[in-house]
C-alpha cells in the first residue's frame, strides 16, 4: 500500500486544471519561517531585516496562489529580496519570472543545475508542464555546495 504522502499523479492534473483546490493556508512553522506552498508543492518564506526570502516558487500556475498566501500573512511579495531554489525543475521555479520582476529579488540556484540549464534544459521538464510560455530563468547567483549567505541575522 502506497504511503498517504507518496506523490500523486492526479494532483499534477488538477495543478494544471483547477491549482485553486490544491491551496492550503499560509501558516508560521517557528521563528521567522513560514509554509506558503500547496498541496502539491512546498514554497517557504522566511522574514529577514533585510527583508523576504523565498525558497521555491512552486508551480507555474500555482503563481497566484503563492502570491496569496504571502500577502495572507501580513507580508509584502515586492519586499522579497532573493528567490532561493532547491534544484531546477519547473515545479520550483514557476513562478520565478513574475517574482523577481515583482520584487527585484535575486535568484540562486545550484551550480550544477545552472549548467543543466544551459547544456540540457530539457531536464527542467518544462515540457511536462504544459505552459509553452515557461522559460528557464538564468540564476543571478550559482550557488555551491558549503555557500554561505547571511541576510541580517539569518544566515543560510
Amino acid at each position: 500500500m502506497a504511503s498517504k504522502y507518496a506523490y500523486r499523479i492526479e494532483n499534477l492534473k488538477t495543478m494544471f486544471e483547477r491549482p485553486y483546490e490544491l491551496k492550503l493556508p499560509a501558516v508560521r512553522v517557528f521563528g521567522n519561517l513560514y509554509f506558503v506552498g500547496n498541496q502539491d508543492g512546498a514554497s517557504w518564506l522566511v522574514e529577514t531585516e533585510e527583508g523576504l526570502l523565498l525558497f521555491d516558487t512552486n508551480y507555474p500556475t500555482a503563481d497566484a496562489l503563492l502570491l496569496d498566501s504571502i500577502w495572507s500573512l501580513g507580508f509584502d511579495p515586492r519586499k522579497i529580496v532573493a528567490i532561493f531554489h532547491t534544484h531546477g525543475h519547473f515545479d520550483h521555479f514557476g513562478a520565478t519570472d513574475l517574482i523577481k520582476n515583482l520584487s527585484g529579488a535575486k535568484t540562486y540556484l545550484g551550480i550544477e543545475d545552472a549548467r543543466m540549464f544551459r547544456e540540457r534544459p530539457q531536464l527542467a521538464m518544462i515540457q511536462d508542464s504544459r505552459e509553452a510560455w515557461l522559460e528557464i530563468f538564468t540564476p543571478d547567483v550559482e550557488v555551491k555546495d558549503g555557500d554561505v549567505f547571511t541576510f541580517g541575522s539569518t544566515t543560510v
